[in-house]
Protein backbone atom coordinates (compact mmCIF):
# COMPACT_ATOMS: atom_id res chain seq x y z
CA UNK A 1 0.00 0.00 0.00
CA UNK A 2 2.71 2.38 1.08
CA UNK A 3 4.84 1.61 -2.63
CA UNK A 4 1.54 2.48 -4.39
CA UNK A 5 0.42 5.48 -2.51
CA UNK A 6 4.56 6.53 -3.59
CA UNK A 7 3.98 5.63 -7.19
CA UNK A 8 0.58 8.20 -7.39
CA UNK A 9 2.53 10.36 -6.26
CA UNK A 10 5.48 10.32 -8.60
CA UNK A 11 8.08 10.44 -5.52
CA UNK A 12 11.34 9.51 -6.73
CA UNK A 13 13.39 6.37 -5.40
CA UNK A 14 14.97 8.19 -2.67
CA UNK A 15 12.05 9.44 -1.39
CA UNK A 16 9.56 6.20 -1.58
CA UNK A 17 12.54 4.53 0.71
CA UNK A 18 12.24 7.39 3.45
CA UNK A 19 8.34 6.85 3.10
CA UNK A 20 8.93 3.12 3.64
CA UNK A 21 11.08 3.62 6.51
CA UNK A 22 8.73 5.87 7.97
CA UNK A 23 6.10 3.31 8.03
CA UNK A 24 8.49 0.62 9.77
CA UNK A 25 9.13 -0.89 6.12
CA UNK A 26 12.29 -1.73 4.63
CA UNK A 27 13.55 0.09 1.84
CA UNK A 28 12.82 -1.31 -1.57
CA UNK A 29 14.60 0.94 -3.72
CA UNK A 30 18.96 0.66 -3.66
CA UNK A 31 20.92 3.80 -3.59
CA UNK A 32 24.36 3.24 -5.24
CA UNK A 33 26.98 5.99 -5.19
CA UNK A 34 28.39 6.89 -8.96
CA UNK A 35 31.91 5.63 -7.75
CA UNK A 36 30.92 2.29 -7.62
CA UNK A 37 32.11 -0.30 -10.24
CA UNK A 38 28.50 -1.44 -10.85
CA UNK A 39 27.94 2.04 -12.15
CA UNK A 40 30.87 2.25 -14.66
CA UNK A 41 28.90 2.13 -17.20
CA UNK A 42 26.96 5.32 -16.61
CA UNK A 43 30.24 6.77 -15.72
CA UNK A 44 31.84 5.78 -19.17
CA UNK A 45 28.64 7.23 -21.14
CA UNK A 46 28.51 10.46 -18.78
CA UNK A 47 32.49 11.06 -19.89
CA UNK A 48 31.30 9.93 -23.34
CA UNK A 49 28.72 12.56 -23.53
CA UNK A 50 31.04 15.59 -22.15
CA UNK A 51 33.61 14.63 -24.31
CA UNK A 52 31.39 14.83 -27.42
CA UNK A 53 29.53 18.24 -26.11
CA UNK A 54 32.82 19.60 -27.29
CA UNK A 55 33.53 22.77 -28.02
CA UNK A 56 30.70 23.64 -26.28
CA UNK A 57 30.49 23.45 -22.46
CA UNK A 58 28.94 20.95 -20.41
CA UNK A 59 28.70 19.98 -16.72
CA UNK A 60 26.86 16.98 -14.69
CA UNK A 61 25.52 17.98 -11.50
CA UNK A 62 24.20 15.79 -8.47
CA UNK A 63 20.86 16.45 -6.84
CA UNK A 64 21.82 18.81 -4.48
CA UNK A 65 23.57 21.08 -7.72
CA UNK A 66 27.37 19.79 -6.64
CA UNK A 67 29.68 19.36 -10.07
CA UNK A 68 30.11 15.99 -10.18
CA UNK A 69 31.86 16.08 -13.79
CA UNK A 70 32.65 18.59 -16.81
CA UNK A 71 34.21 18.90 -19.97
CA UNK A 72 37.44 21.20 -20.83
CA UNK A 73 35.02 23.39 -22.28
CA UNK A 74 33.15 24.15 -18.61
CA UNK A 75 36.88 24.48 -17.49
CA UNK A 76 37.78 26.86 -19.59
CA UNK A 77 34.90 28.54 -19.21
CA UNK A 78 34.75 28.80 -15.24
CA UNK A 79 38.73 29.19 -15.62
CA UNK A 80 39.38 31.24 -12.78
CA UNK A 81 35.82 32.19 -11.61
CA UNK A 82 35.76 31.81 -7.43
CA UNK A 83 34.06 28.33 -6.45
CA UNK A 84 31.44 29.69 -4.76
CA UNK A 85 30.07 31.36 -8.12
CA UNK A 86 30.63 28.24 -9.76
CA UNK A 87 28.55 26.41 -7.40
CA UNK A 88 25.67 28.71 -8.72
CA UNK A 89 25.93 27.76 -12.57
CA UNK A 90 23.87 24.52 -11.79
CA UNK A 91 20.92 26.80 -10.28
CA UNK A 92 20.96 28.82 -13.34
CA UNK A 93 20.13 25.83 -15.61
CA UNK A 94 17.78 24.27 -13.61
CA UNK A 95 14.82 23.12 -14.94
CA UNK A 96 12.64 24.43 -11.88
CA UNK A 97 13.98 28.21 -13.14
CA UNK A 98 13.94 27.56 -16.69
CA UNK A 99 10.28 28.54 -18.54
CA UNK A 100 7.96 25.75 -19.76
CA UNK A 101 7.90 25.55 -23.08
CA UNK A 102 4.25 25.06 -24.81
CA UNK A 103 3.13 23.29 -27.89
CA UNK A 104 -0.14 24.04 -28.96
CA UNK A 105 -1.16 21.51 -32.09
CA UNK A 106 -3.69 22.45 -34.20
CA UNK A 107 -7.23 20.23 -33.70
CA UNK A 108 -7.77 17.34 -35.92
CA UNK A 109 -9.42 18.04 -38.83
CA UNK A 110 -10.08 15.08 -40.51
CA UNK A 111 -7.46 12.19 -41.54
CA UNK A 112 -6.14 13.58 -45.01
CA UNK A 113 -5.46 16.78 -43.74
CA UNK A 114 -1.48 16.14 -43.23
CA UNK A 115 0.56 16.05 -45.85
CA UNK A 116 3.79 13.76 -46.73
CA UNK A 117 6.71 14.83 -45.30
CA UNK A 118 5.59 17.27 -42.81
CA UNK A 119 6.78 16.99 -39.38
CA UNK A 120 4.39 16.19 -36.55
CA UNK A 121 4.28 19.44 -35.17
CA UNK A 122 3.79 21.56 -38.32
CA UNK A 123 1.43 24.73 -37.61
CA UNK A 124 1.75 23.93 -34.33
CA UNK A 125 2.45 27.14 -31.65
CA UNK A 126 5.83 26.93 -29.73
CA UNK A 127 5.59 29.38 -26.89
CA UNK A 128 7.55 30.29 -24.05
CA UNK A 129 5.92 31.00 -20.49
CA UNK A 130 7.66 34.56 -18.87
CA UNK A 131 10.56 33.61 -16.60
CA UNK A 132 10.06 32.62 -13.13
Amino acid sequence: MVVRLAESLQLPLRERNELLLAAGFAPVYASTALDDPVLQPVRLALEHILFWHLPYPAVVVDRFGTQVAANAAFDVLTEGVDEVLIRYVPDVMAPARASPITIEAPPASGASSHNSGSSSTAGSTCTRSPGR
